[in-house]
């Protein structure tokens, strides 16, 4: 299996996201961003091909969420503003590609986020911040 297939199928079902629109999605992601973008990606042979590993970008804007999938090598989960689950547009569509809701607030619920990304790492997969 190729790398991106490898990307586009990779499983965990234990964790937070939906398999099928995350593969679809990002497949779209894919093709729109190199339809419409000469994107030059550095350091991305510095992402382990398999293993957990944190992801740290330099968070410009809302953009990075679309362009940051797009360069890594395979699927990430990544930590989003809690505010993203009272909006109907994204409740649902933002978790089905993984991401882990963060109440910004602090505490106990800011804790449950960071144990659910604890355990993304602990299954051997990219966690981005």
């Amino acid at each position: 299996m190729s790398k991106g297939a490898k990307f586009l199928f990779e499983s965990a079902p234990d964790l937070p996201g939906n398999e099928r629109v995350s593969q679809y999605g990002l497949a779209l992601i894919r093709s729109v961003v190199s339809g419409l973008w000469n994107v030059t990606v550095e350091g991305v042979e510095n992402v382990p091909l398999e293993g957990p590993a944190v992801i740290t970008p330099n968070h410009l804007s809302f953009c990075d969420s679309i362009f940051v999938p797009y360069a890594l090598p395979r699927r990430a989960w990544a930590i989003g503003k809690g505010e993203y689950m009272d909006d109907w547009k994204t409740k649902h569509l933002f978790p089905a590609f993984g991401m882990i809701p963060v109440d910004r607030t602090g505490g106990k619920a800011a804790m449950d986020a960071l144990d659910t990304a604890a355990k993304v790492l602990d299954g051997g997969h990219l966690f981005m911040i």
